[in-house]
């Protein structure tokens, strides 16, 4: 009996410890973006720089930047906030007992910007700064104030179905997405221009995006009957690293009542 009460013991604790380890998607969702952090001060030890933020998403959050990162310098000296906050401030230097502390004076005592992962970059609307490379990034704005033009076929609910380089690489029956869930698994186009985000809009084979100030391109395709859209994903690698963007596939949801 005791034998019995031991090993269901030992299977319930490792079940609960399984669960509480965050998973791989689930742990760079959770520090994919902080919201707007309140900038409070630095601290130093003999090998990098530790950064006290308040973050409206996440609480306090702290990044770490090693002597040996090119972004180091620009942490220490406070430059990074100057640069990415084009609001006025005023950065004050401070040594207490070996602890160096920047004060970010601002009306609002914002930082407007996010991290992503453990202190590997800061993003702002205007501008990204990389830790690891210590390179100011500025953004790509692209024109979203396009003149509203109809386009009957694209309008219903889209469900993402692949991601992918090149338009011609899609095969329904082999997708190249093998990653798990994305955040984008969905868009709606709605009559007007709109969609189910307040913070998108459209024009013919347009998506426009107003908080990343992008205009993704889209074409439909059917295939084997049914309808494919493929849209240019203008994530951070294309708004801050300039690179091409790549292309999300949705797959037109079938209304029920029209279904024969």
């Amino acid at each position: 009996m005791r034998t019995f009460m031991f090993i269901v013991m030992v299977l319930f604790l490792s079940g609960t410890i399984y669960a509480w380890v965050p998973r791989e998607e689930t742990y760079n969702r959770a520090t994919s973006g902080f919201g707007e952090c309140a900038f409070k001060k630095i601290e130093k030890d003999d090998d990098g720089i530790t950064a006290y933020l308040n973050c409206n998403m996440t609480g306090e959050k702290k990044c770490y930047v090693q002597k040996d990162r090119e972004g180091y310098k620009e942490l220490e000296s406070g430059e990074i906030w100057k640069k990415l906050n084009n609001k006025a401030l005023t950065v004050t230097r401070d040594e207490n007992f070996g602890r160096q502390k920047i004060n970010k004076v601002h009306k609002n005592g914002k930082i407007e910007g996010w991290f992503i992962g453990d202190c590997i970059a800061f993003y702002t609307k205007d501008m990204a700064f990389d830790f690891i490379k210590g390179k100011y990034m500025e953004a790509t704005k692209d024109n979203i104030d396009l003149p509203f033009i109809d386009h009957p076929e694209v309008l219903g609910k889209w469900s993402f179905v692949d991601y992918i380089t090149e338009t011609d690489e899609f095969k329904p029956t082999d997708k190249k997405w093998k990653g798990g869930d994305r955040c984008f698994k969905e868009v709606v186009f709605l009559k007007n221009g709109k969609t189910n985000k307040p913070y998108m809009t459209w024009t013919k084979e347009v998506l426009m995006h107003k908080n990343d100030v992008t205009a993704s391109k889209y074409e439909i395709k059917t295939i084997d009957g049914n309808d494919y859209l493929f849209m240019q994903e203008k994530n951070g690698d294309y708004i801050y690293r300039h690179e091409t963007p790549k292309y999300i596939v949705f797959k037109k949801a079938i209304n029920k009542k029209n279904k024969k």
